[in-house]
């Protein structure tokens, strides 16, 4: 009996940006264990982790250091590494306070950075999910390997709509389920009803290799859940721990989901999942069963379609998104609160940015270690609170900056200390601000560049290109190139959302309505009878964070608040352009060290006519058209 599923979805895995997309797709959700010894991990009189030990004598996050020791007398209780007051490295102190002392998580950072490692070597398809868990796309995986087991499946003559060939029975001898297979009443370590349980079997025992290399070469253990996509993957993770891993058939992804609440799923906590609850007029326990028995027209009826249509996949496990990178950081902050001792001197100050830059400086070439190219910040921005005064309660100074490719860890440590000392006195200096007693004091980076890839400084005020209809967002789920072979047109919200200009995306724009979202899913049609994925993540279940902007007094989205910022740094350089004789971009072929944003005297002379033409010629704002 031919199998259900076709060609396309077979070649759909080939890449990450369609193998989330197939209903053939695997993925992968590590995340480590702790250790057997009863252990917290304390952050001054908190408990900031609890491993599975600890917990079995009613520990938890909730209790403080002296109560967890009544429940447990073997308990060990480490604090975390800190940097101490005025000093540029991390060290395990015994009895560390809060008002000297700063939390570095330098060598939790360090540990993750030698599991990435490990993991990388088997597959570059991977996102972090946090310090110590890890999203794996297995399906390029997959598709690889298939074609040597199976290649009667990889045919050129089977077209697209085709279905693939049988699976055989019996299978090859070394595909057998690893790991805890949910839902097995029969037992089965190697049956397979079609082809999705066959890529199943294949990434079960892949991922259990990988997580035995991380035992041999490190001594953690980690857990791990597979299923067809995200969310499913990262609940059966937990599902079984510690050092075990859940394998979710497809066939038993509803049943699976019925052990959880809506409320359980990530983005679905919160308000919004209660604003589902009131929706559906739902108690707070069997919430997925209830959701399970909707339809779909009325989810989409309560919710509107965008949002209906999104809740319908989740609860069915249908929802598909795909891996992301996210080595293209572009902004980091080292930040402390002096709640229980306001900074009252200069001095003082200067003693925390020295801590704040070795933070940052021992981040940022930890980055360099997880890519390729370097990346540098080109902004230094100062923050500073004083919630004890009726003024502002946050002011901010910011410069540009450059850093060199070669410039070793303690140099960047020095001139990033150096320019967060410039700042603080310009903050100090402006009358405005009252800056003392402080209670908030943090030093930043914004403005990462790859650096090695041959920009001159002119180039970074030139306009961004339009992106081309069939090159989509790769954080987005909207509709791509690749989608051409399933037979599906663009979508074209999507296009008119990517041909804004700069400056459009740069302005807060209004919420629009999404029920027009009708689309099914590019990777089915509505006769496979497989699944209706959705294909739009552009609505209220992912709400947009937006950054106040203090220059312009707007709320800015989050994702283009640097670029919003680079065009107040290009409006105070137009700005400065009409004041001098030469103009910007001639002084931009120099070596920029300068501070942006200091007043200057304005031109004894008229400019000329010509001048003027020049100006207007040569104006930065054309760049940003």
């Amino acid at each position: 009996m031919p199998s259900r599923f076709k060609k396309r979805h077979l070649d759909a895995l080939a890449k990450p940006s369609t193998s989330f997309q197939s209903p053939l797709e695997v993925f992968a959700h590590i995340d480590l264990d702790a250790f057997y010894d009863p252990i917290v991990c304390r952050q001054w009189n908190s408990i900031i982790a609890v491993n599975y030990k600890a917990r079995e004598y009613g520990i938890s996050r909730h209790d403080n250091i002296e109560d967890a020791k009544k429940k447990c007398s073997t308990l060990h209780a480490p604090h975390v590494a800190t940097f101490k007051k005025g000093s540029k490295y991390w060290d395990y102190y015994e009895s560390p306070d809060v008002a000297n002392y700063k939390v570095s998580l330098d060598p939790f950072r360090r540990f993750s950075r030698k599991i990435f490692h490990i993991l990388k070597k088997y597959t570059t398809d991977l996102e972090k999910g946090s310090i110590d868990e890890v999203y794996i796309d297995l399906g390029p995986y997959l598709y690889s390997k298939t074609k040597g087991l199976f290649p009667q499946i990889h045919k050129d003559e089977i077209e697209l709509d085709a279905n693939l060939p049988e699976v055989p029975n019996p299978l090859p001898e070394p595909l057998v389920w690893r790991g805890v297979l949910f839902n097995d009443q029969e037992n089965c370590t190697s049956s397979a009803n079609d082809w999705d349980d066959v890529f199943l079997i294949l990434a079960s025992m892949y991922v259990a290799e990988m997580r035995e290399q991380v035992f041999t070469e490190l001594g953690f253990t980690c857990s791990a859940g597979l299923a067809r996509n995200k969310t499913l993957a990262k609940l059966g993770s937990g599902a079984n721990k510690p050092n075990k891993q859940t394998v979710i058939r497809n066939r038993d992804v509803n049943e699976f989901l019925l052990g959880f609440e809506i409320t359980d799923l990530w983005g679905l906590g919160g308000k919004y999942g209660k604003k589902i609850l009131q929706a559906f007029n739902s108690a707070e326990f069997g919430t997925m069963k209830l959701l399970q028995s909707v339809s779909l027209a009325d989810m989409q009826y309560k919710l509107g379609n965008g949002e209906g249509l999104m809740l319908y996949n989740i609860v069915h496990g249908l929802h598909a998104s795909e891996i992301r990178l996210r080595i293209d950081i572009t902004s980091m902050q080292s930040v402390k609160q002096f709640t229980a001792k306001s900074l009252s001197t200069e001095d003082d100050c200067k003693l925390w940015l020295k801590v704040f830059a070795a933070d940052l400086a021992g981040r940022v070439f930890q980055l360099d270690e997880e890519a390729d190219i370097p990346r540098r910040p080109k902004r230094v921005v100062l923050s500073h609170g004083n919630t004890k005064n009726s003024g502002p309660k946050q002011v901010q100074e910011q410069t540009s900056i450059l850093f060199s490719k070669t410039i070793s860890m303690e140099k960047f440590t020095d001139e990033l200390y150096i320019a967060g000392c410039d700042l603080l006195l310009q903050l100090l200096s402006n009358p405005a601000v009252t800056f003392f007693p402080c209670t908030m004091l943090s030093l930043g980076l914004g403005n990462f560049e790859l650096i090695g890839a041959g920009k001159s400084i002119e180039s970074f005020f030139t306009s961004p290109k339009k992106p081309a209809t069939q090159g989509m967002p790769s954080n987005s789920n909207s509709f791509s190139q690749s989608n051409l072979m399933f037979g599906i047109s663009e979508n074209p919200s999507s296009n008119e959302k990517l041909e804004k200009s700069p400056q459009q995306r740069l302005s807060p724009s209004p919420v629009q309505s999404n029920d027009s979202v009708t689309t099914i899913s590019p990777n089915f049609k509505q006769d496979d009878d497989l699944s209706n994925l959705s294909d739009n993540d552009d609505n209220p279940l992912f709400v947009t964070n937006t950054t106040f902007c203090h220059k312009c007094k707007k709320s800015i989205e989050s994702f283009v608040f640097n670029e919003h910022l680079d065009w107040h740094v290009a409006e105070e350089l137009q700005e400065k352009e009409n004041k001098r004789s030469q103009t910007i971009l001639s002084q931009a072929k120099r070596p920029y060290t300068s501070q942006l944003g200091k007043k200057t005297e304005p031109p004894s002379s008229t400019p000329s006519k010509k001048r003027k033409k020049d100006s207007k010629d040569q104006s930065i704002f054309k760049f940003f058209k």
